[in-house]
């Protein structure tokens, strides 16, 4: 019964997903969650502090801690906002952009291999029904 549950399977696969994901990253030096603060970054470089944390869905602590965390490796920077310097932005460096190199084949790795033999529109089925699940699930959540 709780391997027909669609929340179970989707935990399940995020699980192992995850745990072999840290165990390749963890060879880097990198987390999961630094992993993605320097792909964000990659892509909308120079967001504040707020932005970040939203789109990566991380708390404030978190996105605090991995970004400190991430400045003491030197893979981004920190700057205040010069009109309001209680917002800070994060932009990546270049030691961050070569930091990433290294986790290109391990993603290449696993989108060969965790998709293989789902056709392309499953695949694409799956990302809108998991998108739709995000929304019916933030929608409901009444706190």
């Amino acid at each position: 019964m709780l391997d027909d549950s669609i929340l179970f399977l989707i935990n399940r696969c995020a699980t192992l997903a995850r745990q072999e994901f840290e165990s390749r990253l963890r060879k880097l030096d990198l987390t999961p969650a630094q992993w993605a603060v320097l792909v964000r970054l990659s892509e909308q470089d120079g967001l504040n502090m707020t932005e970040l944390g939203q789109l990566l869905y991380f708390d404030k602590p978190t996105t605090t801690g991995v970004v400190n965390r991430l400045v003491k490796k030197k893979y981004v920077k920190k700057v205040k906002n010069r009109k309001d310097r209680r917002v800070t932005h994060v932009f990546i460096t270049d030691a961050g952009k070569e930091a990433m190199i290294p986790v290109e084949p391990i993603i290449d790795y696993y989108r060969k291999n965790f998709i293989a033999n789902i056709p392309d529109s499953d695949y694409e089925t799956a990302k809108e029904v998991l998108r739709t699940l995000i929304k019916n699930i933030k929608s409901s959540n009444t706190d």
